[in-house]
């Protein structure tokens, strides 16, 4: 997420996203972001799929956790 100053907001905890490069690029020179695999190797981890069932989602957002539920099933 962007702020409206242009920053990067940081969720509190960890989270994964994708980011254009050149607004990542300072962030992970002074190691507040890290790239992830593929470019730094693959790696075996567990993938958990969490989000609130009572929840009104977007169609482009209720399609995403269809698929990613099709994809870990």
């Amino acid at each position: 997420m962007v702020s409206r100053d242009g920053g990067i907001q940081r969720p509190a905890g960890r989270v994964i996203g994708c980011l254009p490069e050149h607004i990542a690029q300072p962030d992970v020179e002074n190691g507040q972001l890290w790239r992830l695999p593929p470019k730094a190797g693959v790696a075996d981890a567990d993938i958990r799929l969490i989000w609130n069932e009572a929840a009104q989602y977007s169609r482009a957002e209720q399609t995403f956790i269809d698929e990613m539920n099709k994809f870990f099933s």
